[in-house]
């Protein structure tokens, strides 16, 4: 479930893979370990240029440009 969501969150929010995984470590200890880390590591460019499609970050890119 951490790795669906770490995915979503790359995809629609720009989220680096270390960052969401530190994230969610701390939400939820244990989770993404191992294989699903290196995974999302693996995933990480693909899915982060895939966000400058998604509606859902081009509807918060002027805010996060604000900031």
């Amino acid at each position: 479930t951490g790795s669906l969501i770490a995915i979503y969150a790359m995809k629609h929010y720009k989220f680096r893979a270390a960052d969401f995984i530190g994230y969610i470590r701390l939400m939820r200890p244990g989770s993404v370990l191992g294989p699903q880390q290196q995974f999302l590591n693996d995933k990480e460019s693909k899915y982060l240029k895939l966000a400058d499609k998604s509606p859902i970050y081009q509807s918060i890119l002027p805010f996060i440009r604000d900031s």
